[in-house]
């Protein structure tokens, strides 16, 4: 190592001193969170559409607890049947809390690491090491080398995990999961029904209570998702503006030219928007999903609030309320063939969501580390 210019290096030390300037070019670019943080959003969403349905069950079977029929001479409590898919929901409910609190650390945390503090460091350090690496300060060097594969590591591990974990889901889970979210949702709707056919009397006020705090969440959450919309479509046009001024800086002969690459500003501003656009897109179908509950919620608000002064909740009501308990105990029967479907695609979508928030991100950054480990040992 007591080479004083580049010549002086064998292919390895070249290879790494390419890595060493590539590498903090990349961290500024933003390539890698462009990506990562559109599929953690979708992740997030979808986690909470998911989470919100889940509860809806939780509170349609709280409805029909209590409930007593009279079907074929044996009378029964529609909370009893009920009781197994009530406890796990209760639990899905709770590990899926857990994991959108991990959704969610990655997303803070992938912030974190993209800050300019972690560029300007990483830099830094990249500019030693290859100052280092080329005039042959071994100690130096090798003291630097290992600070910069560090710096690396946090600066571009979860990033590449996230990516990794995003490509796992879209190729053997996304679409399965759609399907047993389907079964989820279909399922509730058949509560709704039941619900319809035995709520004839009025609610208790703890559940009408309920039904309004819920309606206040969705409430808050549309709010919420609106301002953050309105925010993104403001940084949207932000950010079409400064792609348009780049692209008319550029000499006419490279705007014609197909095979004239981007600059690193453009490449840059392009994913900027293309990552506003898709952030957009998701932003936009979750208000439209929360406006469907919410108009579901006020209208079971407003049913509630109306048998509650002994008034029938429309049509339904008047004719639900003539079947036979024979008839209503045929529709609970067929509800009962459909809990075993239902809880074998719950527990499955349950583990999904396990994999995708924290087995699998730690099975990458356990192969990331091991990676890390071999080269640390065989430092050239």
């Amino acid at each position: 190592m007591a080479a004083s210019n580049p010549n002086h290096l064998n292919a390895l030390q070249r290879w790494l001193l390419l890595v060493i300037c590539i590498l903090p070019i990349v961290g500024w670019a933003g390539i890698l969170e462009n990506y990562s943080a559109v599929y953690v959003d979708n992740a997030l969403k979808g986690a909470g559409i998911i989470y919100t349905t889940a509860r809806g069950i939780n509170a349609l079977v709280s409805v029909l607890q209590g409930t007593e029929l009279d079907a074929v001479m044996l009378t029964f409590t529609i909370g009893e049947l009920l009781d197994p898919v009530n406890d796990l929901i209760e639990r899905f409910s709770g590990i899926m809390l857990f994991a959108l609190g991990s959704l969610a650390v990655q997303k803070i945390l992938l912030e974190l690491v993209s800050h300019t503090a972690f560029n300007s460091l990483l830099t830094l350090i990249a500019i030693a090491t290859a100052f280092a690496l080329l005039f042959g300060k071994h100690k130096i060097y090798e003291i630097f080398f290992k600070s910069f594969i560090l710096m690396a590591v946090l600066r571009f591990s979860l990033g590449l995990v996230v990516i990794a974990n995003g490509w796992v889901d879209m190729i053997f889970l996304e679409e399965n999961d759609k399907q047993r979210h389907e079964t989820m949702v279909a399922f509730k709707d058949e509560l709704r029904e039941i619900s319809s056919m035995t709520g004839v009397h009025g609610p208790s006020p703890e559940l009408i209570d309920e039904a309004r705090i819920r309606v206040d969440k969705f409430e808050k959450a549309r709010a919420s998702e609106q301002r953050d919309l309105h925010q993104s479509n403001s940084k949207l046009e932000q950010a079409e503006k400064r792609l348009s001024a780049l692209s008319g800086e550029r000499p006419w002969w490279e705007i014609w030219n197909p095979l004239d690459q981007d600059t690193p500003q453009i490449a840059k501003a392009k994913a900027e928007v293309q990552k506003l656009e898709a952030k957009i897109k998701t932003i936009s179908l979750f208000i439209q999903y929360i406006d469907e509950n919410l108009v579901e919620q006020r209208e079971a608000l407003k049913c509630m609030e109306r048998r509650a002064n002994g008034l029938a909740c429309g049509l339904i009501d008047r004719i639900t309320s003539k079947l036979s308990p024979s008839e209503i105990g045929l529709r609970i029967d067929a509800l009962m063939k459909k809990m075993t479907e239902f809880s074998d695609r719950t527990i499955e979508l349950l583990m999904s969501a396990l994999l995708k928030s924290v087995v699998i991100p730690l099975f990458f950054f356990y192969l990331v580390l091991k990676i890390v480990r071999t080269g640390w040992s065989q430092l050239p």
